[in-house]
């Protein structure tokens, strides 16, 4: 602007006199782009693009059964929040890793077969329990993480559970043998 217009770089200008030339410019706009495919990630500001030099805050927060493990990409290491100065078009991606949990189960007067019957299980996972009683025993329900006398009984895995299995013993009637 001034003594010379337009766009062009580099540009001409022809000197008539005092000149005064001012060259303008724009500042560069920059993406953040993040994968984060088991929870969500937070940015702190959070805007649309970012200048050179800004520093933006990142925040990860683990979707259920998920455990936040690392950044990769425009942003490494464990820390969370983690920090990252924008220096050019960035992409990061969240990193985690799926929780694995227990199922204990209890059962004093009989066996419960669990399918799948696994060491370990994850979120959401469906477990079907059957119980067999011993002879001379029933089944009376379930206690614990699980409730009901349904047998079979389905329950969704939401952490480590601990389940029993109840049993009673059948009575026994002696029915007097009278002789003559």
């Amino acid at each position: 602007s001034g003594g010379a217009t337009g766009t062009a770089n580099p540009v001409s200008v022809t000197i008539n006199g005092n000149t005064a030339v001012t060259a303008n410019y724009t500042q560069d706009e920059y993406t953040l782009t993040i994968t984060s495919a088991h929870g969500t990630v937070t940015r702190s500001p959070d805007q649309a693009t970012y200048h050179y030099g800004d520093v933006v805050q990142l925040t990860a927060a683990a979707d259920m059964g998920w455990t936040f493990a690392s950044w990769s990409g425009g942003a490494t290491g464990t820390a969370n929040p983690v920090s990252v100065t924008i220096n050019g078009n960035t992409a990061i991606t969240a990193n985690y890793t799926q929780n694995e949990y227990t199922l204990t189960i209890t059962s004093a007067h009989g066996t419960v077969t669990q399918s799948p019957n696994q060491a370990a299980y994850h979120y959401g996972d469906i477990v079907q329990l059957t119980v067999t009683p011993d002879p001379a025993w029933r089944f009376t329900g379930w206690s614990g993480d699980a409730s009901g006398d349904d047998n079979p009984l389905s329950i969704t895995i939401t952490g480590n559970m601990s389940v029993t299995a109840n049993y009673a013993e059948y009575l026994k009637t002696y029915i007097p043998l009278i002789f003559k």
